[in-house]
């Protein structure tokens, strides 16, 4: 999942606060993290074949890498 991903990179997110539309496709997407009603924060996420090779990120603010399964379940929205 995307909470996975980040707290792999040392930030540590509680899942239920991530949106992110319905990701069942390779690709790049954009998940939002609800810190607050106010405050929010874009996450890249570049969705990848579970299989495939990941190459290494090239900068600090590389997108969060997730696999395709695991990314549809942070389509759900947060329950307030």
């Amino acid at each position: 999942t995307v909470a996975e991903e980040l707290a792999k990179k040392g930030i540590e997110v509680d899942r239920k606060i991530i949106t992110m539309k319905d990701a069942k496709k390779v690709g790049e997407y954009e998940a939002t993290v609800h810190y607050h009603k106010e405050v929010e924060v874009k996450v890249p996420v570049n969705v990848v074949a579970e299989n495939a090779p990941v190459a290494a990120p090239a900068a600090e603010e590389a997108p969060v890498e997730a696999p395709a399964e695991a990314a549809a379940e942070e389509a759900a929205p947060a329950a307030e």
